[in-house]
């Protein structure tokens, strides 16, 4: 501070303990850098300003941020959990009903197949059964007109 001339403009003040010093009314005073090879400048600065700057209060609110960190990130990892809980048994229970309408759907199709695949099946039947009464038929007829 040897390079800084304060000039409080007539006014003495006890500048002892600072930090605990209350100013009410905002004192202007001048500060005059004294640069003994150069030209000298002069600021005016509030004091207020300059004691709000040197004596900072703790600001609570940053402190209580800090504080409240470990219990925002417990309330975001719950509602995270409980979020991912949701739409686990939402995806489930998509899942469930998609499989339960694909058997179905399944049952269905094989059904229908099963119908007719027999009646192909029965068809066929039909015409080797006919054939085979036919055949005999004619045996049996051919036999009988021989013997008679």
């Amino acid at each position: 501070y040897r390079d800084v001339n304060i000039n409080l403009e007539g006014r003495d003040v006890q500048m002892a303990d600072v930090q605990t010093t209350q100013v009410i009314k905002d004192t202007h005073m001048t500060l005059t850098p004294v640069n003994p090879e150069g030209q000298q400048q002069s600021s005016s600065v509030s004091f207020r300003f300059v004691s709000n700057m040197l004596n900072l209060k703790p600001d609570t609110s940053i402190d209580s941020i800090f504080e409240s960190t470990p219990r925002i990130n417990e309330v975001v990892k719950v509602a995270v959990r409980l979020q991912s809980d949701r739409l686990r048994d939402e995806a489930q229970a998509e899942n469930e009903e998609f499989l339960n309408k694909f058997n179905e759907n399944i049952q269905k199709i094989i059904k229908e197949q099963v119908k007719v695949q027999v009646s192909k099946i029965l068809q066929k039947i039909k015409k080797t059964v006919n054939e085979q009464l036919e055949a005999e038929v004619l045996t049996r007829s051919s036999n009988s007109s021989k013997t008679s």
